[in-house]
């Protein structure tokens, strides 16, 4: 049985349809089209179901697929183990990291390291999605997570450091609402709760002020600070090179978040 159909067969049950596939494994329409074709008619029967929701498997789509996992996860440790035991400086490396910490921190950083390496080849990804690095979506992955948090038990990892936050408004923003004035109509710009005071607010050096809007990704959080929509908690790495951008008086920065580098196991020593 040819691995590519099974690759196929995967990418469409998870993705619901032909053009998630294709987009999934970077190949046309076509030939995720001729593929399934080519496995169905290997195993004598349909697998999927079109449905107005997209793909969807059949019975016998769905008494495979767990098989099929277990093949996927079978050729993944291969490639893992060959690369593990890999000791060139040389290959291809993919790293998944969110797209402030590649714009604002990590690009000089890898330009260096392309430089001193001419025989690696980056493959730089960054989408808000997790990528599996058990299943060799990714070789490396730049996480941000909450201080004193752990990674993923599946993963092995270092802490690269700490990432610092501090509270930015613009001048003009500040000199129309005094954030110790209640009534100077000053707003924190709210993140993902839908409420005033939620608890980031309540632990802040403003705690009295509430929060308006959602803003739920940190460039466009900065961007609506930027414009006047509200007083921000931002990383200091993204905020301090924003010249419009001022930091608050009478405010902190704290260590709220930690970077972390994480891999798979058997990459450990590569």
């Amino acid at each position: 049985m040819d691995w590519n159909g099974l690759r196929v067969f995967l990418a469409v049950a998870r993705r619901g349809s032909l053009r998630g596939a294709s987009q999934a494994l970077d190949v046309s329409h076509s030939t995720i089209s001729r593929r399934l074709a080519a496995l169905e008619s290997e195993l004598g029967c349909r697998l999927f179901d079109g449905t107005p929701d997209g793909y969807r498997p059949t019975a016998a789509g769905l008494r495979i697929l767990a098989l099929a996992e277990q093949v996927e996860d079978g050729i993944y440790g291969i490639e893992r183990l060959v690369t593990g035991g890999d000791d060139r400086i040389a290959g291809r490396i993919r790293l998944t990291t969110p797209l402030p910490m590649f714009t604002h921190f990590l690009a000089p950083h890898l330009a260096r390291f392309a430089e001193a390496h001419p025989e690696i080849e980056l493959d730089i990804d960054t989408d808000a999605s997790v990528l599996d690095l058990d299943r060799r979506e990714a070789d490396l992955a730049i996480r941000i997570l909450r201080q004193h948090s752990q990674p993923p038990d599946n993963l092995v990892g270092r802490r690269l450091g700490f990432l610092h936050g501090a509270t930015y408004a613009t001048e003009a923003y500040l000199a129309a609402h005094d954030p110790q004035d209640p009534e100077s109509g000053a707003t924190w710009l709210g993140w993902e709760e839908r409420t005033p005071h939620p608890a980031w607010v309540r632990e802040s050096d403003l705690p009295e002020m509430p929060a308006r809007h959602s803003v739920s990704d940190v460039s466009a959080q900065a961007a609506a600070v930027r414009g006047g929509m509200g007083i921000g908690r931002l990383p200091m790495m993204l905020a301090e090179c924003e010249p419009d951008l001022v930091r608050v008086p009478g405010t902190q920065a704290v260590a709220g978040y930690e970077v972390w580098m994480l891999s798979h196991p058997d990459l450990r020593d590569t």
